[in-house]
């Protein structure tokens, strides 16, 4: 909130170091799955000890909870708690249709594709670092509020844009890294890029209007959810690798669609 960037990327890039050189002795040493994720892990707890440190600056650590804000901050978690908790569940949708219904090929190639979403890590960051904090603080003005809506918009769609752009032109470069098991499967990465790349700007658009305390109802998300599928299966066969990738496009332009008439009633409905 108080855009102190300089001071948490420095705590961020300690956490990423740490994490990196524990995670490679480790790997070596015991190589195991489980002390691979507590090595990861312990960075992080770190990182949060810093965190506290830094908090000093703008904070006093020593000062009572406001009831009302308590109040207020409980009543934010009742409402986005089932829209995380079926998020939470749906994420792993895909795997589970492939799972029950698919084949293991398929089910391996949507794992090792997935790989891929992490770039869409580097937004995110950037995101719910300098631009969430400063959508939060603007004041009550219709004008304003549309005007960084709609620039930040565009910041979302010229990233995925330019994702989408180096999968389409260097697709076999990128499965090289997967193995030559995956060289067949461009058209399949482009798809759940495609899917990745949607998502992240519903969720970045959800974000947005979440840091001024607006949320969807959840019995619209899961029901949005619930009829994607229900509708994908009477047009792709979601036995198969493709049809999966087709039902969430599918999921997450709906999802996006319903995010702007969401977010756009909320900032229209403003009187200033």
């Amino acid at each position: 909130l108080h855009q102190d960037i300089a001071t948490l990327q420095k705590n961020q890039l300690i956490i990423g170091l740490g994490r990196l050189v524990l995670t490679v002795l480790v790997l070596f040493i015991f190589p195991w799955t489980a002390i691979i994720i507590l090595a990861s892990g312990i960075p992080q707890i770190y990182g949060n000890s810093r965190l506290k440190i830094i908090n000093k600056k703008f904070v006093e650590g020593n000062q009572k909870p406001d009831p009302k804000i308590r109040k207020e901050i409980l009543g934010i978690v009742a409402k986005i708690l089932p829209n995380v908790i079926f998020y939470a569940l749906s994420g792993q949708i895909v795997i589970w249709i492939l799972s029950v219904f698919g084949n293991s090929t398929d089910l391996a190639s949507v794992g090792a594709l997935g790989r891929f979403a992490a770039l869409m890590a580097f937004f995110t960051t950037i995101s719910g670092t300098l631009f969430l904090p400063r959508f939060s603080r603007l004041e009550e003005n219709k004008e304003t509020l549309l005007k960084y809506f709609l620039f930040f918009q565009l910041i979302l769609f010229l990233a995925a844009g330019a994702i989408i752009l180096i999968v389409f032109l260097f697709p076999h470069q990128m499965l090289w890294l997967l193995g030559a098991s995956y060289n067949s499967l461009s058209s399949e990465l482009f798809l759940i890029m495609l899917s990745n790349c949607i998502g992240l700007i519903t969720a970045m658009t959800g974000n947005l209007m979440g840091s001024r305390g607006h949320f969807l109802n959840p019995v619209m998300v899961i029901g949005l959810n619930i009829g994607a599928v229900i509708m994908a299966y009477f047009i792709w066969d979601l036995t198969t690798l493709r049809g999966i990738l087709y039902y969430s496009i599918l999921y997450q332009i709906i999802s996006l669609i319903v995010n702007y008439v969401f977010s756009f009633s909320i900032i229209l409905s403003n009187k200033e």
